[in-house]
């Protein structure tokens, strides 16, 4: 039996960390340039929804574009290599325009919006064939190796978010150090550093995944049966289920259904909460500057919440089985009522219940931790608990539910939204 190549400082791993930061990274920036958006958007019809609209159209486009490969063109996609690099060039172009754009302040109104959804649609047809080709790749790799990239998808909204808010910190603290001028005066010039960060991680990405190619061990799991690949698996059948498979992708579906409505309803709640409902929490403290953070504050704990989840996956691969991840999901849709008793902008002081500041954080950063607890477990775990040969056909179709989960809960955010803002 061939004996898997040493992954050296684990240089495989960390590319595709870095995988999946530059994934969903052009998308956290969307979303966390609100204010940018805000200002360039005043006086629209779409002026205090344009961020559900950036939801629906990244999260539609991104189930059409799975549903068709599903269904149609499975047997005519280019192998995931592929379809990764293709799909960093495009997030890349993308990326870049929208940075051109920031410094672009003559375009604006509804022009600007049409301009920017176009973006958004383009990125995440960009993203889709980008993170299917990823958990593909990474089905026929030992799970670490997915776990690696949902860290790296957490860590992308992380890092946007924690930027964010020490950037609104040095504006409302601007004498706090020598260098706070380099992060600009407005929402504009915050938006302009975080489309260029993006731009650059985006590139170095791709530098590093041709690289990554070309490593012994990308070789030697991505090798075909010929090369000895199947030797090398036969050890991971234990786990496996027994007797004839087969690749048709709804008997594989429901092989893993346990995963798979685990990955959907736990994107659905965080979709249905997140940002629409954990953005309109305000603060009922006295101090001014904490009350201007509180918003930042709200995005900074739950992306740390959401990598703190993923990170916990990794350390114990196995904590939860299958059941116990669709139970932990189902007890997640608490959260949705429970954020709806706090201090809300929508809400009189006669509808709040849970008052105090704390409430909400606690709440925002266990729904956020459970959320990347549950999706990573899934998905790493799915892909094992097939034959080899369905591995790649399995990363496929659990992309296809965590993205069906986003759409729901995009669409949830609508009701959300409809709720917060009755008048709208």
């Amino acid at each position: 039996m061939a004996r898997a190549p040493a992954d050296r400082c684990h240089a495989g791993y960390l590319v595709l960390f870095l995988m999946g930061v530059a994934a969903l990274l052009p998308w956290n920036v969307f979303i966390t340039a609100d204010g940018y958006f805000g200002q360039r958007l005043a006086g629209t019809p779409v002026a205090t929804s344009f961020l559900t609209y950036f939801s629906m159209a990244f999260n539609l486009t991104a189930l059409g574009v799975l549903t068709l490969n599903t269904v149609c063109f499975r047997s005519y996609l280019p192998r995931p290599s592929v379809k990764i690099t293709v799909a960093l060039v495009g997030i890349a172009l993308v990326v870049f325009l929208s940075t051109v754009l920031v410094k672009t302040p003559s375009i604006q109104g509804m022009v600007f919006f049409n301009m920017t959804m176009t973006s958004i649609v383009v990125a995440s047809i960009c993203a889709a064939y980008l993170q299917e080709g990823l958990f593909e790749l990474t089905a026929t790799f030992p799970e670490r190796y997915t776990q690696a990239i949902m860290t790296g998808q957490s860590l992308a909204g992380f890092l946007v978010s924690l930027s964010a808010f020490c950037i609104a910190y040095l504006h409302l603290n601007p004498t706090t150090f020598q260098m706070a001028w380099y992060v600009g005066d407005d929402a504009t010039e915050s938006a302009f550093s975080y489309f260029l960060t993006a731009f650059v991680t985006i590139a170095l990405a791709m530098l590093a995944f041709a690289a990554f190619l070309k490593s012994p061990v990308a070789r030697f799991y991505m090798a075909p049966p010929s090369n000895g690949v199947v030797a090398s698996l036969e050890s991971l059948l234990e786990d496996a289920p027994k007797g004839k498979v087969t690749l048709n992708p709804a008997k594989v579906l429901w092989r893993v259904r346990s995963y798979a409505i685990s990955v959907v309803l736990a994107f659905f709640l965080s979709l249905a909460v997140f940002p629409v409902l954990t953005s309109a929490v305000v603060s009922s403290s006295s101090n001014k500057t904490f009350r201007a953070l509180f918003t930042p504050l709200t995005f900074v704990l739950f992306n740390a919440g959401d990598l703190f989840g993923r990170i916990v996956a990794g350390v114990g691969p196995h904590l939860l089985s299958g059941r116990g991840l669709v139970l932990l999901s189902l007890l997640r849709l608490g959260f949705l009522p429970l954020l709806g008793l706090c201090r809300l902008q929508a809400t009189t002081p006669t509808h709040v219940v849970l008052d105090h500041d704390a409430y909400p954080l606690v709440l925002i950063f266990l729904c956020a931790f459970s959320n990347g607890l549950v999706v990573s477990l899934a998905m790493m775990q799915s892909a094992h608990s097939v034959a080899p040969h369905q591995r790649a056909l399995t990363g496929a179709l659990m992309f296809f539910c965590l993205t069906f989960g986003l759409t729901l809960g995009a669409l949830a955010s609508f009701l959300t939204h409809a709720w917060l803002v009755p008048s709208s």
